[in-house]
């Protein structure tokens, strides 16, 4: 993790609204949000100065999620940052998607609790619960 007392949490998402939703909620949750505006931009950002954590859209126009994925895995200085995969995709809708995100990202399923997203940063990254009880929005 960075040297900053608030984790860098990278948001990778190609709808603004959603990116701005984030970054308000994360920073209001004690993390330090960096967005990106779609795929490329991400690789971007990540490689210019790597964060501690990536949330990664899968649906993106300009690069899927998975072409981000697999540019991280093949970087070294990239494939240790923890990825959180948000989509609408499901198990039952894609059977095999826990088997191509691997080992190195989690999978959240959209619509989600925000309370739920950030606790699950703070479990990837080894951190204690939030003693914070906001109510919690559905995205």
């Amino acid at each position: 993790m960075s040297e900053n007392p608030r984790p860098r949490v990278l948001c990778i998402e190609d709808e603004g609204d959603i990116l701005e939703l984030l970054k308000i909620i994360l920073d209001r949750d004690g993390f330090e949000c960096i967005t990106a505006l779609g795929g490329v931009d991400g690789i971007h950002k990540a490689t210019s100065d790597p964060p501690d954590l990536i949330l990664l859209d899968l649906m993106m126009p300009d690069m899927n999620g998975w072409e981000v994925l697999k540019y991280l895995q093949e970087h070294e200085a990239l494939r240790y940052i923890p990825v959180i995969i948000l989509t609408v995709k499901d198990r039952y809708s894609e059977p095999d998607i826990d088997k191509k995100v691997g080992d190195m990202a989690a999978l959240m399923t959209k619509p989600f609790e925000f309370s739920k997203l950030t606790q699950r940063i703070r479990d990837v990254l080894g951190m204690e619960s939030s003693e914070v009880d906001w109510p919690t929005p559905v995205l």
